[in-house]
């Protein structure tokens, strides 16, 4: 039986079509993903491409060729809309001179061969060639541009790109050459292939996209969800999430079993009720109340009832959220039992009120109008050193950080202007050993009998663990692990101010990319491990051969990046040269024999606009400079500076 060409067309104009549909449907679920649109326009043009290959012999004679012309261009299109999708998704600024390079190459060459040589192989040379660049450059995106997270099935379609841009460019030779398999509709073997290659690649290609875009929302979800039970594990404050239809709760955090002594076990599938929480069960009403009303309650005012029978109260916010479809109910219960106990102690005797400050682990205090210590709790001495009476009669000023005292400053004066509690300002309060501690308040105003601020009350709480804790958190999402040094993500944040710095004050901005050469050979002959130490080594011995002012990251594996600023590409050379040298003069001694590193390297500088105009390099431009110049490093045999 001979092969049907018009069904294999057919099949593919169905086959975009379905392809256009499913498209539709993923920008649908989620139109903030970057790239569904230009998929969506990929796949309708490649379908009105088809239909117009599909009937081009069926129109007439003189509308022949502006038939072929325009499937062609259509063609091109979805491609290069294909192109923009991929850099998109990848959070790549599509280059526009590619673009428009691409676009022109393919009309000023078309009009040529079908113009004025009247030539189809010719024509069909521009056409292959056009499309192996497009495709060609999308898989270099993908193979090298991919973040970590979906790098597996980036590259397996990179792979599909490449085998493709392979085929059409030597399609565009062999048309170039003048070789004909034959006429178009004519049942033979290469023009079955040639409409069966674009059938299953486009179904690979899909399937690829389609599998590419669930890793990236498999991958954002879980770190979504590892940041998110991060957050509500160490949120001080007792959290607990519910179902809104049965009232069951689903999950708590930490501190609701510190504050209420519940763990996991015992309230996970109960009620509040059910462990009898609420002291008064109005409160939970009301809460419900307000949460089915307006979608959350703020701030109510509770007390419950611990495990062991303990009385607590709390100010309780909550707020109805939706979960995989059902309707949830997160509440946050902020424990002020000792706050009110110390409200309550106040108001009935000095001598309670002594008695609670003293064995509290928190300062008590109270201030005049002025900013004046007119008390403070014996705990002061334990957390700041000072004794009561070195605090009292002095302003607060002396004992908190001079850069923290406007923060303070504002908080007493919002307090004086709404005569309401204020809670939550930080500040660095002075040891009496010479050191700064990270100190949080919170205060209440009181009142003379004419209505007039007599002065202040405050709880202040030693956080210098929690800041401390945060700092390392932060630590960790600006430093790569292993070297010590900034990381990517940080790294491209800190590239693009000084990139702006450079734009705007028109100065020099170098940017070098560094390779260290043969380092797999370390790991396969030693071990991950001593890999690792090799690293920093090499990291070690970058910092010592570069200014404080330059900027040194770790881009992943072994390739590192540094960032020089006001310093022209020579200058940067020069360096990464002394590093060479120091390199060679000081071998990596774990192992033995000891080994010599040597390093590849792809300089280039920033280019700014001119004068009172837009543009200019971004980010992306000069690491993709860099990158070219240091595969020119690499392709000369490695162990060189490349400038670009």
């Amino acid at each position: 039986m001979k092969p049907d060409l018009k069904t294999i067309l057919l099949l593919l104009v169905v086959f975009n079509i379905l392809q256009t549909c499913v498209f539709i449907l993923i920008y649908l679920i989620d139109r903030e993903r970057r790239g569904s649109r230009e998929w969506i326009l990929w796949s309708v043009s490649l379908t009105v491409g088809f239909l117009l290959i599909l009937f081009r012999n069926a129109v007439p004679a003189w509308l022949f060729r502006p038939t072929v012309a325009l499937s062609n261009a259509c063609i091109i299109a979805g491609h290069l809309f294909l192109y923009v999708g991929i850099e998109r998704f990848l959070e790549i600024k599509p280059e526009k001179y590619f673009i428009i390079g691409i676009t022109g190459f393919f009309i000023l060459g078309s009009f040529i061969a079908m113009v004025v040589f009247a030539d189809g192989n010719l024509s069909s040379t521009v056409f292959y060639l056009s499309l192996a660049m497009i495709i060609g450059s999308m898989a270099v995106s993908l193979w090298w541009k991919s973040l970590a997270c979906i790098r597996v099935s980036a590259r397996f379609l990179a792979t599909l790109f490449f085998i493709q841009s392979g085929t059409l460019f030597f399609r565009s030779v062999l048309a170039y050459t003048g070789f004909r398999d034959a006429s178009f509709f004519e049942p033979s073997a290469p023009q079955l292939a040639l409409f069966l290659a674009p059938l299953c690649m486009g179904y690979l290609w899909s399937i690829s996209i389609i599998v590419m875009l669930n890793h990236a929302k498999v991958s954002e979800f879980r770190e979504a969800r590892v940041n998110q039970q991060l957050i509500f594990n160490t949120h001080p404050d007792a959290v607990w999430v519910t179902s809104l239809s049965d009232g069951c709760i689903e999950d708590i955090n930490d501190g609701f079993t510190r504050i209420t002594g519940y763990e996991r076990e015992d309230a996970i599938g109960k009620t509040s009720l059910d462990l009898g929480l609420w002291k008064n069960t109005d409160d939970r009403a009301q809460m419900l109340k307000k949460v089915g009303e307006k979608g959350l309650s703020e701030e109510s005012d509770a007390s419950f009832i611990t495990k062991e029978g303990a009385v607590k109260h709390g100010i309780v916010s909550s707020r109805k959220i939706v979960i995989r479809g059902e309707e949830k109910v997160v509440a946050v219960m902020h424990d002020i039992t000792a706050r009110n106990e110390m409200e309550n102690a106040l108001k009935a005797s000095e001598e309670k009120f002594r008695l609670l400050v003293e064995n509290s682990y928190d300062i008590i205090y109270t201030l005049d109008p002025q900013g004046v210590f007119t008390f403070v709790s014996p705990v002061w001495t334990r957390l700041l050193g000072h004794e009561p009476e070195e605090v009292v009669g002095k302003s607060y000023r002396a004992f908190i950080h001079p850069e923290d005292i406007p923060a303070c400053k504002a908080f007493l004066e919002k307090m004086i202007a709404t005569g309401e509690r204020q809670t939550g300002v930080e500040y660095r309060a002075l040891h009496k050993k010479g050191y700064w501690l990270w100190h949080t308040s919170s205060s209440v105003p009181f009142f003379a009998e004419d209505g007039s601020i007599q002065g202040f009350y405050g709880i202040d709480r030693d956080i210098t663990e929690r800041r401390s804790l945060q700092k390392n958190l932060e630590m960790q999402a600006t430093t790569d692990e292993l070297t010590g040094i900034t990381n990517r993500r940080h790294f491209l944040s800190l590239a693009q101010a000084e990139l702006k710095r450079s734009h705007r004050m028109k100065r020099e901005l170098t940017l070098a990319l560094i390779d260290v050469d043969h380092f797999k050979e370390i790991n396969d002959s030693w071990g991950h491990g001593v890999g690792d130490q090799a690293l920093v080594f090499f990291t070690a011995l970058i910092r010592a051969h570069i200014r404080d002012m330059d900027i040194l990251a770790r881009f992943g594996g072994d390739e590192f990046v540094i960032l020089f600023p006001e310093t022209t590409p020579e200058h940067a050379a020069a360096a990464l040269d002394r590093l060479r040298t120091a390199l060679e003069r000081t071998p990596f001694d774990s192992v033995r024999p000891p080994v010599a590193l040597s390093v590849s390297a792809g300089i280039t500088g920033a280019i700014s606009s001119p004068l009172g105009k837009e543009g200019g390099d971004t980010i992306d431009s000069i690491l993709f400079r860099a990158d070219k110049a240091l595969y020119v490093s690499k392709g000369a045999g490695r162990k060189r500076i490349s400038i670009m």
